[in-house]
C-alpha cells in the first residue's frame, strides 16, 4: 500500500528510462523521485556487480541507498528489480518503508488466478 508523499523508484536504468512506473505513479497522484546519477550508479553496482555477478547481498550498500532516498525526502521506495527483491527479502529490518513490486505482482497474480476459479 503506497502512502502519500514523495515516492522513490529504484531499478535498472532500463526500467527508469521506460517510464512505466513513473507514469503510473504520477497518474495515481504521487510525486516521483528518480535517483540522480550518483545514486543510480550505486543502484546499478548493487544490482549488476554485487548481486548478479558475485551473488553477494551487500547489506551496507543497500541500506546506504535507502538512507539516501530518505534524505531526498521520500516517504517510501519502490523496488522495481528482482535483484532488489532478493536483498529486501534477506534484510527487511532497516526502518524504511519499501514496496517490493515483484512481491506485489505475485500477490495480485495469485488473487486474479483464484478469482478466475470461482
Amino acid at each position: 500500500q503506497l502512502e502519500t508523499g514523495k515516492v522513490a523508484f529504484l531499478g535498472t536504468e532500463g526500467s527508469l528510462k521506460s517510464g512505466i512506473y513513473e507514469n503510473e505513479l504520477i497518474q495515481a497522484g504521487l510525486e516521483v523521485y528518480l535517483p540522480d546519477a550518483s545514486l543510480q550508479r550505486k543502484v546499478n553496482y548493487l544490482i549488476y556487480h554485487e548481486i548478479k555477478e558475485n551473488s553477494r547481498l551487500n547489506k551496507d550498500l543497500y541500506f546506504e541507498i535507502l538512507a539516501e532516498v530518505k534524505k531526498a525526502g521520500c516517504s517510501q521506495a519502490i523496488l522495481g528489480c528482482t535483484e532488489l527483491s532478493l536483498i529486501e527479502a534477506q534484510f527487511p529490518n532497516h526502518g524504511y518503508t519499501v514496496v517490493d513490486a515483484q512481491s506485489v505482482l505475485v500477490d495480485r497474480t495469485i488473487e486474479e488466478a483464484l478469482a478466475l476459479r470461482k
